[in-house]
């Protein structure tokens, strides 16, 4: 009878995904996120793709693998303003990925908006240290580094090269600007 039971189950389970595949706007949870896979998988189109994050984040904001993928989708079809929502809305649901502070901050940089972009980073700073993407956290404390040398504030500036050094020692960016600095200082 368990056997049985297992077997209803699984045929449900298989009927509930071909459903979704040939009516992707009625799939929820997993299936949701599984249909964004495959979209991705099989390089639909960015716009497709889209679609099909906002429906799976709808259900599951929180999400940010499946955020991280639309992420990239707006950065394939070059819509930062969708991609700048995307991170925002990250912020709120999972504070702790540090590529929702990244993005807009160097979005922020490249648009002559410094203090905006230090003004970003700086909410993310209580993830860097913690975070898995050593490179993407070094990064970040380099570009706070490079905004308060601009903005005078040599201590914090030589503070955020110090962090990006203690998560990797050997980073040549960080080593260069920040010998850079110190030489033009006499300290």
């Amino acid at each position: 009878q368990d056997c049985i039971q297992n077997d209803t189950t699984r045929l449900f389970e298989l009927r509930e995904f071909l459903d979704t595949l040939s009516h992707p706007e009625n799939a929820t949870g997993a299936l949701s996120a599984a249909h964004v896979g495959l979209l991705s998988l099989l390089k639909a189109p960015p716009d497709s793709v889209i679609t099909a994050v906002h429906r799976t984040l709808s259900f599951q904001p929180e999400n940010s693998v499946i955020r991280r993928q639309g992420m990239y989708q707006y950065y394939l079809s070059n819509n930062m303003e969708g991609l700048l929502n995307l991170c925002e809305e990250g912020q709120y649901y999972d504070p702790s990925t540090i590529e929702y502070y990244y993005f807009p901050a160097h979005y922020a940089r490249y648009n002559g908006e410094d203090e905006k972009a230090l003004e970003i980073l700086e909410r993310g700073v209580p993830y860097y240290v913690k975070s898995k993407n050593d490179t993407l956290a070094t990064d970040i404390y380099a570009m706070m580094g490079d905004l308060y040398h601009q903005q005078g504030e040599l201590e914090r500036c030589f503070e955020a090269y110090d962090s990006a050094l203690v998560i990797v020692p050997d980073n040549p960016l960080v080593l260069n600007n920040y010998a850079y600095f110190l030489s033009l200082e006499e300290l």
